[in-house]
């Protein structure tokens, strides 16, 4: 699902130049250390939300607690690297 989340996000991304703004920050500078933190912070809420441990109380057999499982981890790496892709280079 990563690789289809860097698949989407690059063909989704109208500017392709918006990946490598991060190199031109020197990398003790405050502009590279919030562009950091703000990629970690936004890519952490599909992961949070998606991979809560909290799923695993719904009640339903284990088949069902599987595709449960298996269905929000794939959205969750899926989103996260959408977003880091296409998402963030808008952003920051």
């Amino acid at each position: 699902m990563a690789g289809f989340g860097t698949i989407f996000g690059m063909n989704y991304l109208k500017n392709p130049s918006n990946l490598i703004k991060i190199l031109h920050y020197s990398r003790i500078s405050v502009k590279f250390f919030a562009k950091f933190l703000l990629t970690i912070a936004i890519t952490a809420i599909p992961l949070i939300v998606f991979m809560n441990p909290l799923w695993q109380r719904i009640q339903a057999d284990t088949i069902g607690k599987a595709m449960i499982s298996w269905g929000c981890q794939n959205i969750a790496f899926f989103l996260a690297t959408f977003i880091i892709i296409c998402i963030i280079p808008i952003i920051a």
